[in-house]
This record gives structure tokens, C-alpha cells and sequence, in this order.
């Protein structure tokens, strides 16, 4: 599933890796997280791609209405 981080424009939104998987491993195995950068500033570009082992993982992330990561709210 593709998620979004979302926040101020302002603020440096910054999910390491290894606590993104940590998140959302409490809803199922997570294969791979991945975290764009943009080039030419070095942040995050405020997207990330998590892949689950199995479709019903992805549901039990659906099933929460949102998620806070960092005080930014995640959506998909």
C-alpha cells in the first residue's frame, strides 16, 4: 500500500525507516518500506511505499481511521 505522511509544509517530516516498519508491523509482516528522497533539498518527499506479506495485513491497516507518526497524521 502506498501511504502518505501528511503535515505542515514548514515542518522537516522525518520517518527513519526501521520506525515506519516498527509501526506497522503491529498490523501484519512488513517485506519492504521505502522512503523517497528529493534531491534537491535531502528530505523526504512526504510519500513512502510499505509492503505487506499478505492482503489482509494491508485491511488491518486499513481498519484504523488514521494513524500519527511524529505528531504528522498518515493517510493512504
Amino acid at each position: 500500500g502506498r501511504l502518505r505522511p501528511r503535515g505542515s509544509c514548514n515542518q522537516v517530516c522525518v520517518f527513519p525507516t526501521e520506525e515506519l516498519k516498527e509501526y506497522f508491523s503491529q498490523f501484519g509482516s512488513v517485506q519492504r518500506c521505502q522512503l523517497p528522497f528529493d534531491k534537491d533539498t535531502g528530505f523526504h518527499r512526504r510519500y513512502c511505499w510499505i509492503k505487506f506479506s499478505t492482503p489482509q495485513d494491508v485491511q488491518n491497516v486499513f481498519q484504523k481511521d488514521s494513524h500519527i507518526l511524529e505528531g504528522a497524521k498518515v493517510m493512504r
